[in-house]
């Protein structure tokens, strides 16, 4: 298949979402209406829909090897797309790209897409090459890409492009988030991952010492001992603070680490050895278009895809209430992902800048890295030709307003 004859097709069937009937399969319709107006050359690029949310595999089943082959110029790889954690609206795009078929139109077969355990079982998993694609958080991307590590991987797209911590607060216990103001309070902060090595990077902003001009008090229950006014503020994901904000009446407010120190959040990662066979290259470049394309589908089609995560990925997500799960979807992907470089380049855009700030910034707060000893060039742990090499979705200043419109508030806290 000539993919520039692809991209007319796909743009045109595109155009669809939100008029053909909302009861008509989507996929169908396209598999049928393209199939008959280009002689059946697309029929079988449709993704898998074997409902791989609910995957409980270690990942020592076999799925995570890869087979290879082409049908035309459709690349063929048997290969797991291994999540960070387990699947909700806040991981939606992955999925889409799988259940929707955007990965199909990019002339490959889908990537299965498996729920994760944890950011760094998931980083560990691919640089080790049990599973060849993977999305995790940056910081144990950071440790793994360290002088020392054995773990073989490479960056390659970006699905969070701004860190999702900060500080959030009730505006009833503390005014605002100046220096003046935290001077002599209290700070809650969990044990997660995400959190730990980025509350140093945000005092240091505002010219706080822990232990001397504030105190930091880490605890299971952060998020509650905020909540209870136990504490002065929270230091913890958007996630966590839009699911704690619904609990309580009272007015909230947040100071975002990204306001101030430009890092990435979540990446796409690739097994070094797996890419560098023949045309994995393009295979990845190719999974990299489909997820961009995904990622703006689902800020545009968020009801959409919030279904598909319900009925055909994660039904136990029934039991979640709407609002709820668009909060979820508002926070992990909307709020994260509207960056200027993603404005300008498409969405999945990996900014080396950002990426090498990032890695220079926890590379010195991160346990066992020696930040000293490591002389970073961030070009060694990109995946360069597929990151140029891939299409990105980039949106239209209406389609950008209306993500913006979406994210609402949990937007605006970027600002």
């Amino acid at each position: 298949m000539v993919r520039g004859r692809s991209e007319e097709i796909k743009s045109e069937v595109r155009k669809l979402d939100g008029i053909i009937p909302e009861k008509l399969d989507r996929r169908s319709f396209f598999k049928g209406s393209v199939a008959a107006i280009t002689g059946g050359f697309l029929a079988g690029c449709q993704g898998s829909s074997d409902g791989s949310g609910g995957d409980t595999s270690d990942g020592s089943d076999g799925s995570g090897g890869s087979t290879s082959s082409s049908d035309g110029d459709k690349l063929i790889r048997s290969v797991v797309w291994r999540s960070a954690w387990e699947a909700g609206p806040n991981y939606a795009p992955e999925y889409m790209a799988e259940k929707e078929g955007f990965w199909g139109d990019e002339d490959i077969s889908p990537p299965s897409v498996k729920r994760g355990f944890g950011s760094g079982d998931t980083t560990k998993r691919v640089g080790t090459g049990t599973e060849k694609i993977g999305f995790s958080a940056v910081s144990p991307q950071v440790s793994g890409s360290s002088p020392g590590s054995d773990l073989d991987f490479l960056l390659f797209g970006t699905g969070k492009a701004r860190s999702s911590v900060g500080l959030f607060y009730r505006t009833d216990v503390l005014s605002d988030a100046d220096p003046e103001t935290l001077r002599g309070k209290t700070i809650a902060r969990s044990t997660s991952g995400a959190v730990t090595p980025t509350l140093p990077m945000y005092l240091e902003e505002k010219g706080l010492t822990p232990g001397e001009d504030i105190n930091v008090q880490v605890s299971e229950t952060a998020a509650n001992l905020m909540l209870q006014g136990k504490v002065d503020a929270l230091w913890d994901t958007i996630n966590t603070y839009g699911q704690a904000q619904a609990q309580i009446d009272q007015e909230t407010n947040a100071d975002m680490l990204y306001s101030y120190v430009p890092v990435v959040g979540y990446n796409c990662i690739v097994n070094g050895a797996w890419l560098e066979e023949e045309d994995n290259v393009e295979f990845t470049s190719r999974v990299l278009s489909g997820y961009s394309s995904a990622l703006k589908w689902t800020l545009l089609n968020p009801d959409k895809a919030i279904d598909i995560m319900v009925q055909e990925v994660q039904p136990s997500l029934e039991v979640e209430s709407r609002e709820a799960l668009h909060a979820r979807m508002q926070t992990g992907v909307a709020a994260t992902n509207l960056s200027e470089t993603t404005k300008e380049n498409g969405f999945g855009y990996l900014s080396l800048t950002d990426l090498e700030n990032t890695f220079n910034q926890l590379a010195e707060r991160l346990d066992g890295v020696d930040a000293a000893g490591w002389d970073i060039n961030i070009e060694d742990h990109v995946a360069t030709e597929v990151r140029d090499n891939a299409e990105y979705a980039v949106p239209t200043n209406d389609e950008w307003n209306q993500m913006i419109e979406y994210a609402g508030e949990f937007g605006e806290l970027y600002e």
